[in-house]
């Protein structure tokens, strides 16, 4: 009976025609709201996945550092340690350093990263090679591969074999110098790719091959600043535990959650302040609801006195208006 009373009074024509209108009102308001709430959060997962996609690229899935200063050790003996634990399927070893470039008259500041053979393995930077192609190392040449950003304040031509681009990484303890070029150590790179993945590595990234960096770096061939790793993802957690036995506490361990820890709470900021400012709009308009309920109830006075006359409990009465606004909600 309950169910019947609130169905015909949400559906009935009413007497005053104000109720029909804001109830109507009401009810597409909230439809709006929660469409809102819906789409704005589908873009914000498509997004969020977008940009989680496009690091995680150029990020591998566990990266392993020093706790302190810059270098690591890495010999064969611990690549081996860690190759032969259950889930790891690729081992890069990276060296990154800040440098000052020059191609022709052009000149710009950015990160120059060393690589292995591996690095396509343990990232997806070879799919987003937009110019030239992915081959960091030719016979007898070392080539760079340019972030499309520092590629087009360099303004680096793949046409040109003759011209390279050249790279200077300050000298290490040299402590007075009689021209500015006595401070830094030369080299020279033949553009051959460039990669198009997100503004903050395009802007910032040269990738070279490995033993060039070093060589630039003046440091050995066993010296680096991190090791990359490309593992199943669902055994994450058992072989970060077991590098951790193996490395000791002199290494740092980071996933792909810890290397962009920023990226992800801007993200996650995001979410709640959207769905707090949503809420709050819905919560508003369910209002207008219960405005229209009420003033349904001034006008259904008189059924009110018949039923309760009839013997109807005052919580029974309450019931069938709590139902008809149930109805308008999902409606």
């Amino acid at each position: 009976m309950i169910f019947k009373f609130a169905w015909r009074y949400l559906f009935s024509k009413k007497k005053t025609q104000a109720i029909n209108v804001l109830s109507w009102i009401s009810m597409s308001g909230m439809a709006v709201g929660a469409m809102a709430l819906i789409v704005i959060l589908s873009i914000f997962n498509g997004f969020e996945d977008l940009v989680i996609s496009l690091y995680n690229s150029f990020q591998p899935h566990l990266k392993i550092e020093a706790n302190e200063g810059k270098y690591i050790h890495a010999d064969t003996r611990l690549i081996q340690k860690i190759h032969s634990l259950d889930g790891v399927q690729f081992i890069s070893l990276s060296l990154e350093e800040n440098a000052y470039f020059k191609y022709g008259d052009k000149e710009s500041i950015g990160t120059i990263k060393g690589i292995d053979a591996y690095f396509s393995e343990t990232s997806t930077i070879d799919s987003f090679i937009v110019e030239g192609v992915y081959q960091p190392q030719s016979i007898n040449q070392d080539n760079a591969i340019l972030g499309a950003g520092i590629q087009s304040a360099l303004n680096t031509s793949l046409d040109q074999p003759f011209e390279q681009l050249a790279v200077y990484l300050p000298k290490k303890g040299v402590a007075t110098v009689i021209t500015p070029q006595d401070a830094f150590k030369t080299a020279y790179l033949s553009p051959m790719g460039v990669f198009s993945i997100q503004q903050e590595f395009d802007e910032k990234y040269i990738l070279a091959p490995l033993r060039f960096v070093q060589y630039l770096s003046e440091i050995d061939s066993n010296t680096i600043s991190s090791i990359e790793l490309k593992i199943v993802p669902e055994k994450e957690d058992d072989i970060i535990q077991s590098l951790k036995k193996i490395l000791g506490p002199s290494y740092r361990i980071r996933n792909r959650l810890e290397q962009n820890e920023a990226l992800y709470k801007v993200m996650k900021i995001e979410r709640l302040a959207v769905i707090a400012i949503l809420s709050f709009i819905i919560g508003i308009i369910s209002f207008n609801i219960l405005g229209a309920i009420m003033m349904l109830m001034i006008e259904k006075e008189k059924d009110i006195a018949i039923l309760s006359a009839l013997g109807t409990k005052q919580k029974t009465i309450f019931y069938i208006f709590l139902c008809q606004g149930v109805f308008q909600a999902i409606v």
